[in-house]
């Protein structure tokens, strides 16, 4: 199943093809890059990323915008790339380090080049005294002078990695209190356990339910309660196939069961401020610590320097 694709996950302007001679000794020229820059629309057509421009399997992410600029004196194609967590895995694994460009002439009869596609491939060969990264897999695609891919500085959010879910801890205590006091079983998970800090205000497992422990018993006080009540205030109906008197009851000072419920209500008081206290605790835990997510990699205008 092909991973998504995250619009917040994007590079800066890298070169993807120089003006020259490519690898299979076509020439890319200069009305080429111009052409590709100016026609580029990925609402009309929009170029995939392919491993080593195979197009049976899964892309590996799409190009978002196209720019041609001159760096040293020849014609540059600049785009910025949107890969998905794949290649970016891929890449950070030292695989797909290098692009290299699919030209298509005339595309829809517009008589100007188009960029069909663009392959990532792990193959790079150098000539001369400066590294022309190119595919040599495969000699059909026009392959020019490429900027090496680098995609080490992404980074995905914490949740993303393998780290310990953060459950709403309401609704784990719920879970527990529906399980009669049976335990949370714990979710299995390759990742080492974060290690709380002591001075921590942040909730842990065992407070959770410990504090659950206490709801249930809690509400099994309540329960009891509630039946004494219900015993105290229900009358006593006379069974009609015995005609004898109902047996006389002595009544209940009234003082005990005001006590009674001065002390429901008090319970039930506190039971409120607990309550009030567990959600402003989940609240907090479940706000996102500051800069939890980290920015996209960007890039700056500036011409990177081709070598």
């Amino acid at each position: 199943m092909p991973t998504p694709i995250d619009s917040s996950l994007r590079t800066g302007w890298v070169v993807i093809a120089t003006e020259g001679q490519s690898v299979d000794g076509r020439e890319i020229s200069a009305k080429w890059i111009t052409d590709m820059a100016d026609t580029y629309d990925p609402t009309f057509y929009c170029a995939q990323l392919w491993p080593d421009h195979e197009k049976w399997g899964e892309n590996l992410g799409y190009v978002q915008a196209l720019k041609a600029d001159k760096v040293d004196g020849k014609h540059t194609l600049f785009a910025i790339l949107c890969p998905t967590r794949d290649l970016i895995y891929q890449n950070q694994r030292g695989q797909y380090k290098f692009c290299s460009i699919e030209p298509l002439d005339n595309f829809t009869g517009q008589g100007k080049t188009y960029l069909f596609a663009v392959g990532v491939t792990d193959i790079p060969a150098s000539t001369g005294t400066t590294m022309l990264k190119f595919s040599a897999k495969h000699p059909s695609p026009a392959v020019g002078q490429s900027q090496a891919l680098d995609l080490s500085g992404f980074s995905f959010p914490e949740d993303e990695q393998g780290a310990p879910d953060r459950v709403s801890l309401l609704h784990k205590m719920f879970n527990f209190l529906g399980g009669h006091g049976a335990p949370t079983p714990p979710r299995p998970s390759d990742a080492p356990t974060r290690p709380q800090p002591e001075d921590s205000t942040d909730m842990n497992e065992e407070q959770m339910n410990k504090l659950a422990g206490m709801f249930t018993a809690l509400g099994t006080q309540i329960e009891t309660f509630g039946a004494k009540v219900d015993a105290l205030t229900t009358d006593k109906k006379p069974d009609a196939a015995d005609p004898a008197p109902a047996p006389v009851v002595d009544p209940v000072p009234a003082t005990a069961t005001t006590e009674q419920f001065s002390a429901f209500e008090q319970t039930l008081k506190g039971l409120g401020e607990q309550i009030t206290s567990l959600n402003d605790k989940i609240e907090k835990f479940s706000v996102e610590a500051p800069n939890q997510r980290p920015d996209g990699l960007g890039g700056s205008d500036t011409n990177p320097t081709v070598c």
